[in-house]
């Protein structure tokens, strides 16, 4: 992804950060089909994606692609995106968001994600962006119960 592709990211990231998410989720379903090629990109673009849905089902499907687009990632590939990404600090949060997802709709795959959210944690480092997921996880699972 040249640089102009991922600041174009960024600026509908940052707009659906900002309470725009119809014009984030229109900007980034452009980049969507605009980065058909760029795995990493594509995986960023429907982690986002999902946040910018309403429609319970809407996000499952891009917290889906999102998982699916990771999987078939490397940490060199995210890396190219920014230096600091890697797969291992990723894949709590993709988990958690789909975990979300199943328990929103009812669905009991809801748990066996959200323990999968609670192992990959355990990866993640002792700063503020570990402790932010970890408690998100913990008080996921309590909602699952």
């Amino acid at each position: 992804m040249s640089d102009s592709s991922f600041s174009q990211v960024q600026a509908a990231i940052a707009a659906l950060h900002a309470g725009d998410r119809p014009g984030a989720r229109a900007r980034l379903t452009e980049l969507w089909h605009e980065l058909a090629d760029d795995g990493a990109a594509r995986c960023v673009i429907a982690h986002y994606l999902a946040d910018a849905h309403d429609d319970p089902r809407e996000v499952l499907r891009w917290d889906e692609r999102a998982l699916a687009a990771a999987d078939a990632l490397s940490d060199d590939d995210l890396q190219r995106l920014h230096p600091s990404l890697s797969l291992r600090a990723f894949y709590p949060s993709l988990y958690l968001n789909l975990a979300e997802a199943l328990r929103v709709l009812g669905d009991p795959r809801a748990r066996v994600v959200a323990a999968q959210a609670t192992a990959a944690a355990e990866a993640l480092p002792e700063d503020d962006y570990g402790h932010f997921i970890r408690a998100a996880i913990r008080r996921l699972v309590a909602r699952i119960g």
